[in-house]
This record gives C-alpha cells, structure tokens and sequence, in this order.
C-alpha cells in the first residue's frame, strides 16, 4: 500500500480525465459500458414505477428552471442537474442496481448524471460511454483509497465518493483542461454529502437511502461552477488534509491511480443484480434456489432456512422477518429468500402493498434465520469481491448444506445479454410500449453509432 502522503494526486487524476478518448477503449470496456446503461436506466424506470419517487420528481419540477434533460418515466424536462439526481435516486430504489466489490453503488450517479448532462449538451455516444468510464474508474479508486479500517467502518462508513465519478464524467463531457478538472474536484469535494451508511440500515427504513440525487446535483454544479472560474480547494486528494480524512482512518495514494487507464475496474469488479434487494442476500437467494431445483425439495417440505454470511448481514435490519415497507424489506434475508422462493417475479412485485400483509409471505419468512459465518467475515474484509456464504436447509427430515463463493452478476459469474435484456423488459415494460421498448434496447445497443444522445432520451418517455 502507498500509505506515505503523496502529492500530484489530483494533478494526475485530472490529467487522465482531461486526455482520456473513446478510441483508447478496449472493446469489452464499451460493450460493458452499455450493459451498464441498459441495466441502470432499467433500474429507473422499475423505482419510477414503484411510486416512490413521487415527492421528489414533484419538487425538481415545482423548481421547474430550464428544460434542459429528461426525468425517466415522467418525461418531464428539467434543468440537467435536478433530472440527474431524480433518475439516480430512482435507479436505487429497488435496490436492483450495480454494485461495485458488492459494497457499494456508484454506477447510478455517475451515469444519471452522465446522460442528464450529454443530453443538455447533445453529445454523442462515443464521448457518453467515455465519460461514463473516466467516471466510474476515477470514483472506484478513489474510494477502494480511502476505505475505512475494519475497526472504524463497524462504527462509520461513508460514502460520498461518487461525487468525484460524477465530476469526472461531466468534465469529460464538458471538455474540461487540467486546472478546470482539479477545480471541480476542489469545488465538489468542499460540499459532499456525508452519509453514515448504517444510517440507511435503520428501522423504520428512510426514503432517502444513498444520497444520489445530491451527488447528482453537487457534482454537476461543481464542474459548471469550475467552467466559468470558481475556484476550490487546490490539489484536493493530496497529503495529510486531502479528502481521506473527511471519511477515513487511512489512505493508500497509489491505489486512486492504479493503473489509472490501463485497467478498467468496470470490467474487474463491477456486478449486476438478478434480484431486486441488498447484494449481500443474493448468495443466499442462489443456494436456496439450486437445493430446491436439485434435490427436488417442495415449498412446503421446508422447516427452516439457515443462511450464514458475514458478520454485517447478520444483524439488524437482516434478521427482520416482518419488514413493513418496501425500504425495510430491501435489506431483510428473510423476505428476499421468500419472494425467490414464492416465484415473485424480481423487481416492484417484490415491494408491492399487499405482499407485506400476506398470510403465506409472512409464514414463510419466520422460516428464514441468519447466523454470522467466520469464514465468511473475513472474507468479506479481505476480498469483498467475493460473495461467499452458506446456506442449511432443514427439509423432509434432512439438512442439505452448500456454500457459494460468487454469486450471479459477479464478474466471474457474470449475468448473460439475454438475462439483461430479459430484466430491462420487466423493468420497463409497465412504463413503455413493447415497441418502444425494443427501440431502446437497440439504441443503447449500438450507442457508439449514435451522433447525439437525444436519440436515446427522447424514448425515455411513454
């Protein structure tokens, strides 16, 4: 680790932003830039139809201001700052979007952010993928750098580095030069939300989650502020007062520009959801799933479920077996094994109303503990790539074991295109005709022949 105090950080981050290009990207780097879009704006568009963004697209557009970009779902145009956090905000209502090392979610920031702010400008498709990528590598390393010791993150877990993703990717867009991009950061930096992210596991659950919609917002203005000259603090990431220690115990300076545009942590460790609930539950989704199938075991032959993961999904609000709205039962074992095993089809189904005073739901969530695993904790603090754990099932007089180390949507388990585009068809088809629908699939399918991003957002709308 680079853990002596360096300066130039944020002088050579922003040289890679500023001089990053579309023709320098490996092929499989694009082709995962799109899945991500396709996954994300389907995101958005399942958290629009849950309804429970409704206060917040009434706000940005109460605001109203110039109508400059595009809110998913409603179509309504607002200024490209305010459609940004609203779609991202939304991307992550179903907990049904990316996570990067199953730890976190940057990827609804900075591409909500990316799309507001190429549709405003009306760029292309090459310079979107691109900024989407100078984005999400520059935030990943960012916060890999300066992720807390595992004593501090039991107590404070911040996360509030998507913000320079966002930064990144609008500089990018905006065709920024090295000062103007170390500005941004400046400028972004001094105004991030802090969030507590054991905040967000609390009960009763809090709309707000991740504070995407002012990471959107923040970042955005940030870099509009730098591009007309405002200044911010000067080489933010750098030394003993940069960013780490608003949100850590230490930093390591060589991991932010690791093989800064050599490698592709979009590539590396970034997975995609099957299953609309917190990635952490999924392993145990998996392995129920497979000993049902395999040993042909019935629903109603199951006496109980033992799922035994890490120590953090292994306390409240994992354990709650009656959650009693939707942002409660995102992070509950015991309803995301129900739902997959009852055949619920993944994504508003999940949350709708009258799951949650269902006598069978409800029944067989009792059935469903958590229990820490050892093994499983240190995993989780070592390589949190992996998404290992262990599920019993207790059945027919029997107990049939199995441990998973990666689940569907890793990396090394990646989900298929059909799985993609087979999730986006649910995801959007409530919103969006079936023909509307297939001609965006297409247009994101072929993004990098598109010569103005509005092609895109004009069918983000029914």
């Amino acid at each position: 680790m680079g853990t002596t105090p360096q300066l130039n950080v944020t002088k050579k981050i922003s040289e890679y932003v500023a001089n990053a290009e579309f023709e320098d990207l490996p092929t499989a780097v694009v082709e995962k830039v799109k899945e991500l879009i396709l996954d994300n704006v389907g995101c958005a568009f399942g958290g629009y139809a849950t309804g429970a963004d409704k206060a917040l697209i009434d706000f940005v557009k109460l605001l109203r201001g110039r109508r400059d970009s595009t809110i998913i779902g409603d179509g309504s145009k607002v200024p490209c700052c305010l459609a940004a956090g609203v779609n991202a905000q939304m991307a992550n209502i179903l907990d049904f979007d990316e996570t990067y090392r199953n730890r976190a979610h940057p990827a609804s920031s900075i591409v909500q952010s990316a799309i507001s702010v190429a549709e405003f400008l009306e760029a292309g498709g090459k310079d979107l993928i691109n900024a989407i990528v100078v984005g999400y590598e520059v935030a990943t390393r960012i916060g890999d750098a300066t992720h807390p010791s595992p004593e501090l993150m039991k107590k404070v877990w911040l996360q509030n580095w998507p913000i320079f993703g966002v930064v990144a990717a609008v500089a990018k867009l905006l065709h920024l030069d090295e000062d103007r991009i170390k500005q941004s950061f400046g400028i972004a930096g001094g105004v991030a939300p802090t969030i507590n992210v054991h905040r967000i596991l609390d009960v009763p659950g809090a709309m707000i989650k991740l504070p995407n919609f002012w990471l959107c917002e923040l970042g955005i203005n940030a870099v509009f502020l730098a591009k007309e000259g405002v200044t911010g603090f000067h080489d933010y990431f750098d030394g003993n007062k940069g960013y780490w220690v608003t949100v850590s115990d230490r930093c390591d300076w060589e991991a932010m520009t690791l093989k800064l545009g050599e490698e592709y942590n979009i590539e590396k460790f970034l997975s995609l959801k099957p299953w609309p609930t917190c990635r952490w539950i999924h392993p145990g989704i998996e392995l129920v799933l497979e000993l049902l199938q395999e040993e042909k075991i019935g629903i109603k032959d199951i006496d109980e479920i033992v799922f035994k993961a890490h120590w953090k999904v292994c306390t409240s609000p994992y354990d709650n077996p009656e959650p009693k709205t939707m942002w409660d039962a995102i992070w509950s074992v015991p309803w995301g094994i129900t739902m997959a095993v009852l055949g619920y089809e993944p994504g508003p189904e999940w949350y709708a109303k009258e799951r949650f005073t269902d006598p069978n739901v409800l029944s067989f969530a009792k059935k469903v503990k958590v229990a820490p695993d050892p093994e499983a904790s240190e995993i989780f603090e070592k390589t949190p790539e992996k998404t290992f754990a262990k599920i019993e099932l207790r059945a027919k007089g029997k107990v049939y074991s199995r441990k998973i180390e990666y689940c569907k949507g890793d990396p090394k388990k990646p989900m298929t295109k059909q799985d993609l585009k087979w999730k986006f068809r649910k995801l959007v088809g409530t919103i969006l005709s079936r023909k509307r629908t297939e001609r965006l699939i297409r247009t994101i399918d072929n993004l990098e022949c598109t010569d103005n991003v509005r092609e895109l957002t004009k069918l983000l709308k029914p």
